[in-house]
């Protein structure tokens, strides 16, 4: 079998309205039967980038959109119908509890924060990884898909290009590269 090959895009934010902004873009391209992985330390911005991805998609507002920390799954009703799964208080042991299984056999989209405490599939998904950086509102949002995915047409041209916030002179920027190999494109 072939080595996957991955596109990886990095975008920086430069608040928390930016990153809103972003999962509202990538919220607006969903279909039916997608799967979002969020991944990143407590406080990058999970729950911003599901909160704007589940507003695009089912025109929930922003207030009534929750991380599902202590229910473990919200549902929110649109087209498609989005499934919010948060993993922060989940061990490995207990997955089986989310559901999350039941929503991979639906033809509904799944958001899953902290799903680093799952074994990702390599098919047709998007990973989303948020970094702190020394600037407490930037973040570094990595978004990384196959390169044979549906997300490859779905992405290119409508993601944000570089632009300059005039009040906290940051530079929001993204940057496209390819990675060769089984893991993704991180150290």
């Amino acid at each position: 079998m072939g080595k996957q090959v991955t596109i990886s895009t990095y975008i920086t934010s430069c608040s928390e309205s930016e990153t809103i902004e972003l999962g509202r873009k990538i919220g607006s391209l969903l279909v039916p039967g997608d799967r979002i992985y969020l991944c990143g330390d407590l406080g990058t911005g999970k729950t911003r980038i599901a909160k704007g991805l589940i507003n695009a998609a089912t025109n929930t507002p922003l207030d009534e959109i929750n991380s599902p920390t202590f229910t473990l799954m919200n549902r929110y009703q649109g087209d498609p119908v989005v499934y919010h799964a948060d993993l922060y208080r989940i061990e490995n042991d207990d997955l089986e509890e989310v559901g999350i299984e039941m929503v991979e056999e639906s033809q509904g989209v799944l958001v899953v924060e902290w799903a680093e405490k799952i074994a990702l599939p390599s098919e047709d998904c998007l990973r989303i990884d948020l970094e702190h950086t020394d600037d407490e509102n930037v973040r570094i949002i990595t978004l990384e898909w196959n390169v044979t995915s549906s997300w490859s047409s779905r992405l290119c041209g409508r993601l944000p290009s570089g632009n300059q916030d005039s009040a906290s002179g940051c530079k929001s920027r993204t940057q496209n590269y390819l990675c060769y190999g089984e893991s993704l494109c991180r150290s």
